[in-house]
């Protein structure tokens, strides 16, 4: 199981995973995601991205929030990485016009830096094949509808292994990521199959 048996599935995102989880556990079914320090620091560093698209030569990369201008130079010198946007402000939301992918913020991934804009707002503003799960969790699988984002970050299985926890957060004796993968696959399928039958 993974990306390939997920491309081309209508109503599954494909899961994107940290470079440096796909690195620790050597998982090579996933297409992998460098941050841009936000994450690490709460800050956006151009230092920090640069050195980690060198190190991992990731398929994604978010691009630095509110700086739309140094985004842009980035993506030019990166041309084979697919850039995702931090969309924190509604007129953001355009620009997806300039090749980014928009990344739709949950609260859980921004504590401090909410969105202006509904989730109504963003699936009408952004088009199918820019729509990215910025910081999905396990409440999320429940609450959003994942059918409607092509594309979704899942740093919080690799966090919760991390702390010897299962995907919902349940303290557990046996983490394995890859299997917390697969079950999340198969979530994500079944959240999909009952949504179609209703």
């Amino acid at each position: 199981m993974g990306i390939r048996d997920m491309l081309g599935v209508r109503g599954v995102p494909v899961l994107v995973i940290p470079c440096r989880a796909k690195a620790q556990y050597c998982i090579e079914d996933y297409p992998c995601i460098v941050d841009n320090g936000w994450c690490q620091s709460g800050q956006p560093s151009v230092q920090e991205l640069k050195e980690n698209i060198m190190r991992y030569r990731p398929q994604f990369a978010i691009a630095l929030d509110f700086d739309l201008k140094t985004s842009l130079r980035l993506k030019e010198r990166y041309p084979w990485i697919k850039w995702v946007y931090p969309a924190h402000k509604r007129e953001e939301l355009k620009v997806w016009r300039y090749g980014f992918l928009v990344g739709f913020c949950t609260r859980r991934r921004m504590p401090n830096q909410g969105r202006e804009y509904t989730l109504r707002e963003y699936l009408s503003e952004v088009p199918r094949g820019y729509r990215f799960l910025l910081g999905l969790s396990w409440e999320d699988l429940f609450e959003l509808p994942l059918d409607e984002f092509d594309y979704a970050d899942v740093a919080f299985v690799f966090s919760n292994a991390r702390f010897g926890k299962d995907l919902r957060g349940r303290r557990t004796s046996r983490v394995d990521p890859r299997q917390m993968l697969i079950e999340l696959e198969q979530l994500i399928r079944s959240i999909r199959r009952i949504t179609d039958y209703l």
